[in-house]
């Protein structure tokens, strides 16, 4: 019987038990591709301060939805900044802008009214503005306040300026007619200038109010004024009353112009009644250097043309002509004025064509004499106007620069070329040599001395020889001349009469009846 080897072979097999390992695995790989597939960007927000942000707690929202989470605050290096790092959400990322604009919202009361109120009991977030920009940004410096005007509304934006720094503020309205067309947007205050700037926005339709010829005002509270005329009171919306604004509109009798672009600059006047001092916008500088003391001129005195108010004095360029020591206004010791003359006041409109047109005129002016000179404009006060007007007299000036400002040459004031003129008079008389001729008027004096003596003793002589007893008779006996001589004048006149009617009686003593006549025969 043959005998049969059986073979051995082994088989390996997987356990069940390993199953669950790969597929957890598996799982864990695909759950990593997906959350990097899914997962969104970190990014950078740099903050003056961490108020109302905490890790892990606050959210990042955009129209109240959130799209991202704050994961970690810190300082900077310099210690003046906070760093706060956000992770956003993947559908988020279109909204990550180069433009985008962040901030914190927390329940706030201000002038614009109370906002925020939710966050009292969800706490502040950090709310996202999309901006129009590249896509792909991850680091934002965020703003201190939320924008009062949402990016790409349809409007236009311009900047105000006053002089009161406290009198208006962001996110109070801008009136027309009453009527909330717009609103302050922000405020910046300028202390080189000592000003404070505001950025102002008019919503649309109401952007083609914005005109080249508008100016504004603040309306804040309630103006009462009295006059001649009567109490006036003013007063606008309840809003305006309690939290401030400002309004715009035309002065009296101005056309509107042209509609204005994005980026035009306006004054902020004090009240309704002021634009009418003051109705113009464009404006052209120029210096002006007096060889003269300028005291009395101050900053707003009027500047005339012929007597018509063509603009104001700005200032006297103190900082610039202590800069400028080097030109010929700081060797001659001028001083420097800043003048403001406005196109408008001589009918030439409120443009900035009409500004160029202006230049041209006064370069053409200046040559044909017009000149600057200072002018008394209140003799009790003693207060100075700058006077433009023509002279014959002038000598060739065209115009200069002064600290990159051009300059229209001046001449000496009435008052002043009095002075100079009497100056020279007294030149010419401390020349003239007084001395010889006092000397000689002395000499003529006492001449003239000596021949009054003389006529004295004359006169004396002459006195003695009237009181002589034989001049006195004279007189009696020249009358008796004088009788006797008109008598034989007076037969001489016969003589002459007889002689002028019978010429021949000087040789004939005796007439003779003239000879007789025939009469006339018969024919």
């Amino acid at each position: 019987m043959t005998e049969v080897e059986a073979r051995v072979s082994q088989h390996r097999r997987i356990s069940p038990v390993w199953f669950i390992p790969i597929l957890a695995v598996l799982l864990g790989a695909w759950m990593v591709f997906y959350t990097w597939q899914n997962e969104g960007p970190t990014i950078e927000i740099v903050f003056n301060t961490a108020q109302g942000i905490e890790a892990g707690k606050t959210k990042i929202r955009s129209r109240s939805v959130q799209i991202g989470l704050v994961e970690h605050v810190e300082l900077s290096e310099d210690f003046e900044h906070v760093i706060v790092s956000a992770k956003m959400e993947r559908f988020a990322m279109p909204l990550l802008r180069e433009d985008s604009r962040l901030w914190v919202v927390t329940a706030k009361i201000g002038s614009g009214g109370v906002t925020g109120l939710g966050t009292l009991l969800s706490g502040g977030y950090i709310e996202l503005e999309p901006g129009a920009g590249a896509e792909g940004q991850r680091s934002y410096v965020a703003l201190e306040q939320a924008p009062v005007t949402a990016d790409g509304t349809p409007g236009i934006h311009f900047t105000l300026f006053n002089r009161e720094m406290g009198s208006v503020d962001a996110g109070d309205p801008i009136l027309y007619k009453g009527f909330k067309v717009g609103r302050i947007e922000s405020k910046t205050p300028d202390l080189d200038a000592k000003l404070m700037r505001y950025t102002g926005f008019v919503e649309v339709p109401y952007d083609k109010l914005v005109t080249e010829a508008i100016q504004f005002w603040d309306v804040s509270g309630i103006s009462l004024s009295a006059s001649a005329d009567g109490i006036e009171f003013q007063t606008t919306s309840l809003e305006a009353m309690l939290i401030g604004g400002v309004a715009f509109g035309l002065p009296d009798g101005m056309k509107p112009g042209a509609k204005l672009e994005s980026g035009a600059n306006f004054e902020i006047h004090p009240d309704r009644q002021s634009i009418n001092e003051k109705p113009y916008r464009q404006f052209v500088e120029y210096v002006v250097l007096f060889d003269r003391s300028v005291r009395g001129l101050l900053p707003g005195a009027p500047v005339e043309f012929r007597g018509l108010h063509s603009g104001e004095v700005v200032r006297v360029m103190l900082k610039e002509m202590i800069a400028e020591r080097d030109t010929e206004a700081e060797r001659t010791g001028t001083i420097a004025v800043l003048i403001r003359l406005q196109p408008a006041t001589l009918g030439m409109g409120d443009s900035p064509e009409s500004v160029e047109i202006f230049k041209d005129m006064l370069e053409g002016a200046i040559g044909k004499g017009l000149r600057a000179t200072l002018a008394t404009g209140n003799i009790v006060t003693g207060n100075l106007l700058v006077s433009l007007d023509y002279y014959d007299d002038a000598e060739p000036a065209s115009i200069g620069t002064f600290a990159d400002r051009p300059t229209i040459p001046a001449v000496a004031s009435g008052l002043q070329s009095l002075e100079i003129k009497m100056a020279a008079l007294l030149d010419k008389l401390n020349a003239l040599p007084l001395e010889k001729v006092i000397n000689t008027a002395n000499t003529t004096l006492g001449s003239a001395d000596t021949a009054f003596v003389d006529l004295q003793d004359t006169i004396a002589e002459l006195n003695a020889i009237l009181a002589n007893e034989d001049l006195q008779a004279l007189p009696q006996s020249v009358q008796r001349t004088l009788a006797e001589l008109d008598r034989t004048l007076e037969a001489f006149g016969g003589l002459a009469g007889t002689l002028e009617a019978e010429p021949s009686s000087i040789i004939f003593s005796r007439q003779y009846e003239a000879d007789p006549e025939p009469p006339a025969g018969a024919p």
